[in-house]
Parts: C-alpha cells; structure tokens; sequence
C-alpha cells in the first residue's frame, strides 16, 4: 500500500501523499478528508479534519474543524489551495458526489485530492467547467477523467463500474 510516486514536477509532496494513502488505508471503509496547504506552489502539508457523514463511503468535512485547520496552515505560512479526501472502496476518479458538492466551481482552493488505501491518487483543479487533472501516477491515470464540460457525472466510469464515492 504505497503511493505510486509522484513525478518530481508534480504539485504535490512525495512524502506527504505517502502518508495521506497510509491513513486512508489506516481509516478504510471510512473515508478521511483535510486541507492542502502549499508554499511556493507545491503542496506540502495536509491537516486532516472530522468526517461527519454518517454513511460508510461518504465525507462530510466539519465546518468548524475547517475553519481551525485553515487558520493553522496560515500560521505556518502556508496557502490553502485544496481539499483532500478518499475512496477507500473506488477509484481516484472524481464522483457525480464528488462534483455535485462544488459550491462554487473555480472560486477559491481549487485543488482536489483524491487518494485510494491501495496507493493509487489524482490531483485534479477544480474549474467553472468541471474537474481537470493536474497531476496522478506516471503523469496521469489510466481511467477517464470526469469533466462536466464533457459528460454529465453519472456517465463518468471506472475500468471496473461506475465511479465510487
């Protein structure tokens, strides 16, 4: 269970994705959830948060809990520019959940994390038009990525089914 490493142009921290899939895998069935803190344009931090949700294979990140974690990165001189969470039974392809929970397509953190407790993840920036990938295993995943702009969420698919959440 160890991330398929990042390329070395990726945005993201080799050491810190390994320990998010650690704790999703630690975590599984549930999922975990957290910000992304950055500085200099490479995401280098992670503070995970409390799942709220009550259904086993869904998050809901706690509001207050939120709002401490963004406060901590701030007093690290770190930047929030994302969210994390997991998919500890799918894939890291974004879920029509996934995407219906977008607020505000485009406005403010615009990363999203998704890790998997088998290793596998994907970065993806979060635009009016849908999910684009920023970044996975080998320079990109091997499944299709869910965009809005291209397809309604509910048509998005994984090798194996139809995407998790």
């Amino acid at each position: 269970m160890t991330a398929n490493t990042p390329q070395s142009d990726a945005p993201i921290d080799a050491a810190l994705l390994a320990a998010l899939v650690r704790r999703a895998a630690e975590a599984a069935p549930g999922e975990i959830c957290g910000v992304l803190g950055a500085r200099d344009g490479r995401v280098v931090h992670a503070i995970e948060v409390p799942n709220r949700a009550s259904q086993s294979g869904r998050f809901e990140a706690d509001p207050l809990a939120l709002v401490r974690a963004e406060r901590e990165l701030h007093r690290r001189g770190l930047r929030l520019v994302g969210y994390y969470h997991s998919h500890p039974a799918g894939d890291p392809t974004p879920s029509g959940a996934d995407q219906a929970g977008e607020l505000w397509p485009g406005i403010g953190p615009r990363l999203r994390l998704i890790v998997c407790p088998d290793g596998r993840w994907a970065l993806y920036e979060v635009e009016a038009t849908g999910w684009r990938l920023r970044a996975g295993p080998d320079g990109g995943p091997s499944w299709p990525t869910c965009l809005r702009s291209i397809h309604p969420a509910s048509a998005c698919r994984s090798p194996s089914g139809p995407a998790a959440e």
